[in-house]
């Protein structure tokens, strides 16, 4: 590393201060922890990884996705527990399969609760996952809603998520779903 500092001289700094001059120059050498071959770089992020992108992308189509593309996000199987939510009108639901689980996107979205259109967002932060098999994990997080997103954003509920996946299809998709408020 080369370093240059050019002070305006002691006998009238404070007249010459804005004349100061710093000039630094860093040589260094780097070496890259990317892959070095197009096989190397096209290897999967590793479970944890995938279970958070899983996550963020649960989020962006609940507002801006099509039901469908929602719905695959989670295995066959999939079992999904909200509690009620007076605020919005909305009862306590357990929904199970991926049909049931689209009937509620599609209530929701019809009721003006979610969707492309309504300006809403939901957020997900805070997310710890715990990958407990090959093929099973946790994860817990907690979420924000936002409604009025468009024009004066106002957080309308905040809670947690407990989460269970399952590896299907060789993909990472949820297999439970238990949200609280609060």
């Amino acid at each position: 590393m080369i370093s240059k500092f050019s002070a305006p001289s002691s006998e009238n700094t404070a007249a010459h201060w804005d004349e100061a001059v710093v000039v630094v120059v860093m040589s260094c050498s780097v070496r890259s922890a990317a892959p070095t071959s197009t096989e190397d770089s096209m290897q999967p992020e590793g479970p944890a990884e995938q279970i958070r992108s899983t996550l963020a992308r649960i989020a962006h189509l609940a507002d801006t996705g099509s039901v469908e593309d929602y719905v695959e996000q989670f295995t066959r199987e999939a079992e999904w527990n909200m509690p009620a939510n007076p605020d919005r009108g909305i009862p306590a639901q357990v929904r199970r399969g991926r049909e049931e689980i689209a009937a509620g996107v599609v209530e929701r979205r019809a009721a003006g609760i979610q969707g492309p259109g309504t300006f809403t967002r939901h957020v997900t932060t805070a997310i710890a996952v715990d990958v407990t098999s090959e093929t099973t994990a946790r994860a817990d997080a907690v979420w924000t809603f936002y409604v009025d997103t468009a024009t004066s954003p106002e957080l309308s509920g905040v809670g947690s998520y407990a989460d269970e996946f399952e590896l299907e299809d060789g993909r990472w998709r949820l297999s439970r779903r238990v949200i609280s408020r609060g």
